[in-house]
């Protein structure tokens, strides 16, 4: 018995312990709010019940009497005060301004004068001087500006040398023959536009060349391979002599030059249209001697010499006779087979 209310005594204690603890923890806790919950809290301007009025004073009022203004200034200028604050002044009418009189006395500063009757008035404010004074300064330093300086005008150099390069022309002598190099849009780049087989460069191979310089190189040849061609073989190759030709018109730059390739080409279209013409007449048809007409008739388009011009002319005489004389014989039927 002794034991157990021993016991039981001793838990009952250790329990109320605890529960003391814990209420003691929770009114420390609740005591002591977060930082978050005191922000946003609001505490609202205290004011009293009932404002304070202090007690009225009717001696006060009946005795009461304001301070004299001019109390503080001699009688003289008390007197001048009283005259320049009672005095009316209409606006409407200004005076007149007398003209200074002739002596060496200071004339009134406008504004300050006693009979001034812009008096009162506020001049008007001085114009904003530039910012910092007299010592302004450019918003970047000098620095800079000369970075910037020179920086353009080196672009300008590279854009100037560039240009310039584009007009350059080179020749360099190879094993195969020689090439011709034109200058590209850069300073020291250039590209490669023909390669002159069996040639050797004129002597001697200057640095840089002009467009007419080194194009007439390469007109030169193409027109030599063309009459090569078409003086060694028994039948020349009508197409690879125009393929020649068409490249020495590509190289020309003078307009002689271009009238030269002009005529080359016109006389090889001449005779392929005289074979043409030719080889349809030959059918012995009136198909056939109306298509060698039509082609006949394109050769007039072409710039001839007079000689060219007889010969063609010739054939288109003799071409009519042939139909012509086709017609009379066969009256009352077609085409003929």
């Amino acid at each position: 018995m002794g034991k157990k209310s021993l016991t039981k005594s001793t838990t009952n204690t250790k329990k109320n312990a605890a529960a003391k603890k814990k209420a003691t923890t929770k009114k420390t806790s609740s005591k002591k709010p977060s930082l978050k919950t005191l922000r946003k809290k609001k505490f609202e301007t205290w004011s009293p019940e009932v404002p304070y009025a202090p007690p009225p004073d009717p001696n006060r009022e009946k005795n009461f009497s304001a301070p004299e203004l001019t109390g503080d200034y001699d009688p003289a200028e008390a007197e001048k005060i009283r005259t320049l604050l009672f005095r009316q002044i209409d606006l409407s009418a200004p005076e007149p301004e007398k003209e200074p009189e002739k002596t060496g006395k200071k004339q009134p500063i406008e504004g300050k004068g006693p009979g001034d009757p812009h008096k009162g008035r506020k001049q008007p404010p001085e114009p904003p001087g530039p910012p910092g004074g007299g010592n302004w300064e450019p918003p970047i330093s000098r620095g800079m500006l000369g970075l910037i300086i020179t920086l353009v005008i080196v672009f300008a150099l590279l854009i100037g040398t560039s240009v310039n390069n584009m007009g350059n022309y080179y020749l360099k002598q190879t094993n195969t023959g020689l090439e011709i190099w034109r200058g590209e849009f850069a300073p020291n780049r250039k590209e490669k536009i023909v390669t002159l087989r069996g040639v050797k460069a004129p002597e001697p191979i200057k640095d840089q060349y002009t467009r007419e310089e080194a194009l007439a190189l390469a007109f030169d040849y193409f027109m030599e391979k063309a009459d090569e061609i078409a003086e060694t073989q028994d039948l020349p190759n009508l197409g690879v002599i125009r393929d020649n030709l068409e490249k020495a018109k590509k190289y020309a730059v003078t307009e002689k030059q271009k009238q030269l390739a002009n005529r080359r080409l016109d006389r090889i279209d001449f005779l392929v249209l005289l074979y043409r013409a030719d080889v349809a007449a030959q059918k012995q048809t009136r198909q056939g001697y109306e298509t060698a007409l039509k082609v006949l008739e394109q050769a007039k388009k072409l710039e001839l010499t007079e000689d060219a011009r007889q010969t063609l002319q010739l054939r288109i005489n003799r071409i009519q006779k042939e139909l012509e004389g086709l017609t009379q014989e066969t009256p009352h039927t077609g085409d003929s087979k």
